[in-house]
């Protein structure tokens, strides 16, 4: 057999297997959302995005993109503070310690992790102390965004750590010290030579934690109390609960079409700058 046969054969299995579950039901997901069935058959109408122009809609998109960037943002820079610490200046055992408590808290289900935090957080409780000092109700919107905020860390902070110690470890730390050697601040060497050259594994990271907040549906739902509700949320209700699929599919077209602009809008700045 030859090497590109092998590598076909390789790598087929994991394409099939793609088009199946994703791509397949991405399609009829995208057909679902243009037809409307009826007692004659289905119809082609524009009626189901025309729907989406609807306050609750707009409302929910806008909470979706601003709790998700507020998230990524402290998640990125929490999680990249932390692996650096447990690499530049760790010891081994302590090290192993953090890395064993990270990946146990990844075994503990996201659900039980929710309902943790909202007993931890509820109103009778730490929350209702945070409200009284900065003057505002327990169950005020924006205490329950910095809620569904805290979740979404809980969620997104121990992937982050796990992934950025490979390429914090790979960057020569003899680079910081000649830097410092020169003349250079440790300040200012960590931002120009460490930060810098992990700047292509923290952009990857940010975009798959934007990516895993926008699409969050248990910690929106459950922390969210009903005053934060995400489009997943919502496409959730339009499926199970009205009964309107079509509306629901054209929801999480639109939501797919506004992710990947951004994504790719974020992934064009930065090689523009670099």
């Amino acid at each position: 057999m030859t090497n590109r046969a092998w590598n076909f054969s390789l790598g087929t299995p994991a394409v099939v297997l793609y088009l199946f579950l994703l791509v397949g039901p991405l399609c009829l997901l995208l057909h679902q959302s243009f037809f409307s069935t009826g007692p004659g058959g289905s119809t082609f109408t524009l009626e189901f995005y025309r729907s989406l122009f609807s306050e609750s809609f707009i409302r929910s998109l806008l909470d979706t993109f601003r709790t998700s960037v507020i998230a990524t943002c402290i998640t990125t820079l929490l999680g990249y503070l932390m692996a650096y610490h447990l690499i530049r200046h760790s010891s081994r055992r302590t090290r192993n310690v953090w890395l064993n408590v990270i990946v146990s808290i990844l075994f503990l289900s996201l659900l039980i992790r929710v309902y943790a935090l909202l007993l931890t957080f509820s109103g009778g409780g730490f929350m209702r102390f945070v409200a009284d000092l900065i003057g505002v109700s327990s169950t005020s919107r924006a205490l329950t965004e910095a809620l569904v905020v805290m979740g979404l860390l809980n969620f997104t902070i121990p992937l982050v750590v796990l992934s950025l110690l490979g390429p914090i470890e790979n960057i020569n730390p003899k680079l910081m010290d000649a830097a410092q050697s020169l003349g250079a601040p440790y300040w200012k060497a960590f931002l120009t030579i460490d930060t810098a050259l992990s700047a292509p594994s923290l952009l990857s990271i940010a975009i798959v934690t934007f990516s895993l907040c926008m699409s969050a549906f248990l910690i929106p739902m459950i922390l969210g109390r009903g005053f934060v509700q995400f489009v997943s949320n919502l496409i959730y209700v339009r499926f199970e609960e009205v009964f309107d699929p079509s509306t629901g599919a054209a929801m999480a077209v639109v939501m797919l079409l506004i992710t990947l602009a951004i994504i790719y809008g974020v992934q064009r700045a930065f090689k523009v700058r670099t």
